[in-house]
């Protein structure tokens, strides 16, 4: 519930309040702490600055970011209003105000405080969406559905957007919803499949058939002219054991080749992301095929196959390493 909380918290940077008196309160190195997670630090100085300035706005909504993100929602809250009482024009305020009434399940509250949200700012990107996540939870399906739809009008190329949407959808346990838009963030950028994977917001829709086969399906496909070269290997696929993905792995460590934070790994196929697109898959004669490609016209052909075959060559060489010594 922490993490969650803590995730729709607008940190935003806070102008500079100077005063009289030594040590000098800075705003901005609160953030830096909270930013940090120092915690602890951060309470200590705003206690301070509070106890000599009850009244300044910036030092109570910081201390309440600063308890929520603690676990003290109703300190958090406390101060929050405090700071809204003094500062009604403060959208993060009422940002973070909606987090809390969404995380409380109060959605009425959420929706109202996302509306002044949107009112201090009518062109920031996110009304549309955090409305609509409100509305979707108070059961307003129709009205949450409207502003879904605005939002991904603005974002109609962004992944992210209908990843986004796709999440609230599953929360709000409609498969029916999301999978779709999460299958339309897959074709515009595969990379959020694997994101989806570990998605705690997607988890109510583990036993969902139609997210299983999002899941396990490639559905990339490359452009006409994009370069892709295939090598086939002996060895068989085995998914997250595979001596082929390991020593596909380790070529591209030792040569210092870009990778991915996420390795995407399914029963029947692999995905590693590095300047090049690498796919290990399973193939019909009980090896294992190791596909490259790449987006057009970033390579030349002279360099592709100088990349490529340095990549099979080192693959081949690691497994070659991993064999018995009798076999080598």
């Amino acid at each position: 519930m922490r993490r969650r909380i803590a995730a729709f918290l607008v940190l935003g940077l806070i102008s500079v309040v100077a005063l009289a008196k030594e040590p000098r309160f800075s705003p901005t190195q609160i953030q830096m702490l909270l930013d940090a997670g120092q915690i602890d630090e951060a309470l200590e100085s705003l206690n301070r600055r509070l106890k000599k300035a009850p009244g300044d706005a910036d030092a109570l909504f910081l201390r309440s970011t600063a308890l929520i993100i603690d676990g003290d929602l109703a300190g958090g809250r406390r101060d929050l209003a405090a700071c809204l009482e003094i500062d009604s024009d403060r959208r993060p305020a009422w940002l973070n105000r909606a987090a809390l009434d969404l995380a409380e399940a109060d959605y009425a509250g959420a929706v109202e405080a996302f509306a002044r949200a949107e009112a201090l700012d009518p062109d920031a990107p996110d009304n549309s969406l955090n409305i609509g996540a409100a509305l979707l939870f108070r059961g307003d399906r129709e009205q949450a559905s409207q502003r879904f739809q605005q939002y991904l009008q603005d974002n109609a190329d962004d992944a992210g957007a209908y990843y986004l949407v796709a999440a609230n959808y599953a929360m709000a346990a409609r498969p029916e919803l999301a999978v779709p838009l999460l299958s339309r963030a897959v074709r515009l950028d595969e990379k959020t499949r694997l994101r989806a994977r570990t998605d705690a917001n997607f988890a109510v829709l583990a036993d969902n058939s139609d997210f299983q086969e999002l899941l396990s399906t490639d559905s990339h496909r490359p452009a006409p002219d994009a370069p892709s070269v295939v090598r086939s290997f002996d060895s068989p696929y085995t998914g997250r054991d595979s001596r082929v993905l390991e020593a596909t792995l380790t070529a591209l460590q030792r040569a210092g080749y870009p990778i991915s934070s996420g390795v995407e790994v399914t029963p029947l196929w692999a995905l590693i992301w590095s300047d090049v697109r690498i796919k290990i898959a399973a193939n019909e004669n009980a090896g294992t095929d190791v596909t490259l490609s790449a987006e057009p016209g970033i390579f030349t052909s002279v360099r592709w196959t100088a990349k490529t075959d340095e990549i099979f060559r080192r693959i081949t060489l690691e497994l070659h390493s991993r064999l018995p010594r009798a076999e080598q």
